[in-house]
């Protein structure tokens, strides 16, 4: 049981006009699209292309639950797909932000949904009631903020930015859960002239471009879209990561990042949960990230795909029950693949075939996906070119 998916595009407005549509081989129309979703989630579920026509995800997976999951899915995750998964492209910052443990986001949801807040309510941090651990794989490079630096890294950052003595000793004593908090209890001017500092000390020629250059760069770009955004100072206290094609980062619950801008997938919990912390025009719960923020919490660094030996198979660490990531660079040769629980395939370049047990063929370009249910226990995939491959973590096995 295989379906060809037509997915949804997110038009946020830090979306490029034009990674999406020349990934998916389609004019621009000028506007930001920012976000592919594959998956079943309810705000935005893919279609499923059936002999009956078009079915949302959602809807088919509810219909046949035992086939489409498996048993042991639906067992630990009840009758839902437990991940979505994304193309990403990001031509401005996202905002800088922080995702919820299971137990947070249970919690927070149920608070919301008794204060009667719908669900497009700007004032809304859940809109589900799932965790939301992450993980991000660069298809042409992605640059990312990623957990706190060292404390006397910040400390020398806010000093090459002339902050005020008392912010400099602030950031070496070392607590960054109250840096943070201190810095998102700033009173409106207090921030503005704060930020504002920020922005002129990184100008061109001025002492933060000659002493942290990279640092000055990230200001002046953030500055402009957000003036008096403190995200813009929180920022500075982050680690920076390049992540090249092929390489990945995982965000766990806790985690303060933010992606800069590139073109990637998305891998992640069935959850949209997000508790903004800058860098956005949407509203910033100081309390909120007071509670879910782990401070020393580190990030994953840059993660490598290792290969493994029985498929060919590159497979980036299980990070997460809900969730595992792999791709296949294919040559010609056909690849038998054992499927214990639902999957999505997507190819992103080239060609390729997913050829079912019973001779059913799915031809695959660029940009096309397919969603592989449990019941498919078995099949193959051939073509020339590369395909990624999102799987359920609770069954992958370890490479080797």
């Amino acid at each position: 049981m295989m379906f060809r998916l037509r997915n949804p595009i997110q038009r946020y407005a830090w979306g490029s006009t034009e990674f999406l549509p020349r990934f998916l081989g389609v004019q621009p129309d000028g506007t930001p699209q920012a976000e592919l979703w594959m998956g079943a989630h309810l705000s935005a579920p893919s279609l499923a292309l059936t002999a009956g026509g078009e079915i949302p995800l959602s809807q088919l997976i509810a219909g046949d639950s035992e086939r489409m999951l498996g048993a042991a899915v639906r067992a630990r995750f009840g009758e839902q797909l437990p991940f979505l998964f994304k193309v990403l492209a990001a031509a401005q910052p996202l905002s800088l932000q922080v995702h919820p443990d299971a137990s947070q986001a249970r919690a927070g949801f149920a608070r919301e949904q008794a204060a009667g807040l719908d669900s497009t309510d700007p004032r809304r941090n859940y809109r589900d009631p799932n965790h939301k651990p992450e993980l991000l794989c660069a298809l042409d490079g992605f640059d990312v903020l990623s957990g706190f630096r060292p404390a006397e890294e910040i400390a020398a950052v806010f000093g090459a930015f002339g902050l005020p003595p008392g912010w400099v000793e602030r950031a070496r004593a070392g607590d960054v859960g109250k840096l943070c908090a201190a810095l998102w209890g700033l009173s409106s001017a207090e921030r503005t002239a704060l930020a504002g500092s920020l922005a002129v000390a990184a100008g061109r020629g001025g002492p933060a471009e000659q002493r942290v250059p990279r640092e000055a760069a990230f200001v002046r770009s953030a500055a402009d879209r957000y003036p008096g955004d403190i995200g813009v100072l929180v920022g500075l206290c982050l680690n920076r990561l390049q992540i090249a094609a092929g390489e990945a980062m995982f965000a766990p619950a806790g985690l303060l990042h933010a992606y800069l801008g590139g073109f990637g997938l998305e891998l992640m919990a069935n959850s949209d949960n997000v508790v903004r912390a800058g860098l956005t025009a949407k509203a910033v719960d100081v309390d909120e990230l007071a509670r879910l923020v782990v401070p020393d919490l580190a990030g994953s660094g840059v993660l490598q795909a290792t290969a493994d030996a029985r498929t060919g198979e590159l497979r980036f660490p299980v990070m997460a029950e809900e969730f595992s990531l792999s791709s296949f660079r294919l040559v010609g040769t056909p690849v038998a693949l054992e499927s214990p629980g639902p999957e999505i395939l997507l190819c992103v370049d080239g060609s390729a075939d997913v050829i079912a047990a019973d001779g059913r063929r799915l031809a695959l370009g660029r940009g096309d996906s397919v969603f592989v249910a449990a019941a498919e226990d078995r099949y193959w995939l051939n073509g020339d070119g590369g395909i990624y491959r999102a799987t359920v973590g609770l069954l992958e096995r370890p490479a080797g």
